[in-house]
């Protein structure tokens, strides 16, 4: 029977309320044994991601190198997470998160990676506890949470640090969705309505706290509201025409709560110049119709998936009409099943409108799309799949077959997500996975690149530099275009000078100051090469332009010294060294520059304790040259 949905009220008795908590969430022994495997499970397939490395790609901005979280976790790290902006982010929950993480870990990354973990295996076993308080339906439940949390498209958002938003976010959105079953379990009158009275208050507010909360751990959850009216439709069967008014009504808060978090998302990614204007509207149109059917084809073939999808210069004609077809019939089809089978426009609509802020229609970055944004997405295609087998499956013998089916598919599923956890390794597995399954992708090759020469594999770090620099990635903009062109070369001359290749490194230099001519390291390099030339002018006023530009360089003091020290000049090598050493104290090479001024003017008493203090800070009793 359907009765009309009461209001929220605070004067519920804590009697009533405690009853509707036994009549809504009690949960049998057999659902904990499906949270215990779903943990366990997931523990196994995503836990070998404890002993990965960060990796190069947002990893240190989020976490190693930002300030805030060398705060700890305690009152001046909530104030910095609610007060500042960084990585273009606002997301104080994850920022505390994060915190907590350093204050635990430090910065050793296996903590951080398993916290990670955790986070989902909790997602996996609340997704299934929503999901049957608010169908009923335990196996189907069971089957929909673990397909959620142990697919190869779930990798992204748990085996990369960065992404801990996603999983902590989830967490919030699944016990929002679980707390406002309760309240409209509730005011529909699903058991005694003195039980349902009672807990009305609290299932509603419960909800809009979580809801609250999940939007401080990431804006994507801004669609919820429009999920709740979507359960009006199926499971909750609340939605009439006479009642759509007091069903919006009643969310009114939520949806208030979303257009500050979408308001506040676009001001400061906008602020932060990640959003890109560079993009045609008709082809980010035509991206956002290709992405949505790339995603949900990945649902069932999960293969060829990729930290960066670069963007496409265009897409063929065929392939947007083929995408825009797809999305019509599929939507056709659920409305036309609509009274037969309402989860499947549910689930359709869930999976289309979650997609929505992260499909590109505000571009933000460069990437044509991205596995994690599938990260609560496709619970609704798996639902429209789910419960349509569900029905098909209704006598025993087509039971037994679809039990098969999806007991072979998860088992599938999990191999190929041990496989695709395996990638994010290191930085190096990562994105050289990203060049195998990707066309030139500009972004891996150069991110491919920088971890390769931290690794010290020299010749395959030029290899990759130079493959870069043959892209030519379609819109970028100009200056985003310049900074990484300097970069890449920058980075192209650090491997050639490490392979002993002067001449070429030098080319190279040349050119990063053609487009920098500030850039310290560069003009420092520069110089170097240019007195190993024996161009001891050209290399001076490198010397000089580094220091000119940056007069508080250790680096650049020290450079003119040991040129002036070369040339003979003993006495401004000492005042050059002396200015480094006020710099950078714990210099070696200035110790052992100013030893050596020291000892060519005869002065050896005062040569020596340089000498000495360079053996120390290096640990080499040759690192003066014996």
């Amino acid at each position: 029977m359907t009765t009309t949905p009461a209001a929220p009220s605070g004067n519920a008795s804590p009697e009533a309320g405690e009853r509707a908590a036994v009549a809504f969430a009690a949960v049998p022994r057999r659902a904990w044994h499906v949270c215990l495997a779903l943990f366990v499970g997931t523990l196994l397939l995503f836990g070998h991601a404890a002993t990965f490395e960060f990796v190069n790609i947002d990893d240190y901005d989020y976490v190693v190198d930002n300030p805030g979280l060398r705060l700890g976790i305690g009152l001046d790290a909530v104030h910095w997470a609610f007060t500042n902006v960084q990585s273009s982010n606002w997301h104080p929950l994850t920022w505390l998160s994060h915190a907590l993480d350093v204050t635990l870990f430090g910065y050793e990354p296996g903590g951080h990676h398993a916290v990670n973990v955790l986070w989902h295996a909790i997602d996996g076993m609340l997704a299934f506890l929503m999901l049957r308080r608010a169908t009923g339906a335990f196996w189907t439940s069971a089957a929909c949470a673990a397909l959620f949390a142990w697919h190869p498209l779930r990798a992204e958002s748990v085996a990369w640090v960065s992404e801990r938003k996603d999983v902590l976010s989830a967490f919030f959105f699944f016990l929002s969705l679980w707390a406002w079953a309760g309240y409209a379990r509730a005011t529909h009158g699903d058991g005694p309505r003195e039980h349902a009275r009672g807990a009305t208050a609290a299932w509603y507010f419960a909800a809009l706290l979580a809801f609250a909360l999940g939007l401080l751990a990431k804006a994507m959850l801004v669609t919820l509201p429009f999920v709740l009216l979507l359960l009006d439709v199926w499971p909750f069967a609340r939605l009439r025409r006479d009642r759509l008014g007091a069903l919006l009504l009643e969310k009114l808060p939520f949806f208030a709560l979303t257009a500050a978090s979408a308001v506040a998302t676009y001001l400061v990614q906008d602020s932060a110049g990640a959003t890109f204007s560079s993009i045609p509207e008709a082809l980010r149109l035509a991206n956002a119709a290709i992405s949505v059917v790339r995603h949900a084809g990945a649902l069932i073939w999960p293969f060829g998936l990729s930290v960066l999808y670069p963007y496409p210069a265009s897409w063929p004609a065929a392939a947007v009409v083929g995408a825009v077809s797809t999305i019509l019939a599929a939507t056709a089809l659920a409305t036309w099943q609509v009274r037969r089978r309402p989860w499947i426009l549910v689930g359709w609509f869930w999976f289309l409108g979650m997609l929505v802020p992260v499909i590109g229609l505000v571009q933000v970055g460069v990437a044509a799309m991205a596995d994690r944004y599938t990260y609560l997405p496709v619970v609704g295609l798996q639902i429209a799949l789910l419960w349509t087998l569900r029905d098909w499956a209704r006598n025993p013998e087509r039971a037994r077959i679809a039990t098969c089916a999806v007991g072979v598919l998860l088992l599938f599923f999990a191999v190929r997500t041990w496989q695709q956890v395996g990638v994010w390794r290191s930085s190096i597995t990562l994105f050289s996975h990203a060049t195998e399954v990707t066309d030139a992708n500009y972004l891996a090759y150069s991110n491919l690149g920088m971890a390769l020469a931290a690794a010290e594999r020299f010749p395959e770090a030029e290899r990759s530099f130079r493959r870069v620099l043959e892209i030519d990635p379609p819109h970028f903009p100009e200056k985003t275009m310049r900074e990484n062109d300097y970069m890449v070369r920058y980075a192209l001359a650090v491997t050639l000078v490490r392979q002993g290749r002067y001449d070429e490194a030098g080319e190279q230099l040349a050119r990063v100051l053609e487009l920098v001519p500030d850039h310290l390291d560069a003009n420092s390099h520069y110089g170097v090469i240019l007195a190993m030339q024996g161009k001891a002018a050209a290399a001076r006023a490198r010397f000089e332009t580094a220091l000119q530009h940056q007069p508080a360089s250790a680096l650049a003091h020290g450079n003119l010294a040991r040129l002036d020290l070369l040339e003979g000049n003993a006495e401004a090598a000492i005042r050059g060294y002396r200015r480094a050493l006020e710099l950078a104290p714990s210099d070696a090479s200035a110790h052992c520059g100013l030893a050596q001024a020291l000892a060519a003017t005869g002065d050896l008493a005062a040569s020596a304790p340089h000498r000495a203090e360079a053996v120390r800070l290096t640990g080499n009793p040759e690192a003066c040259g014996g």
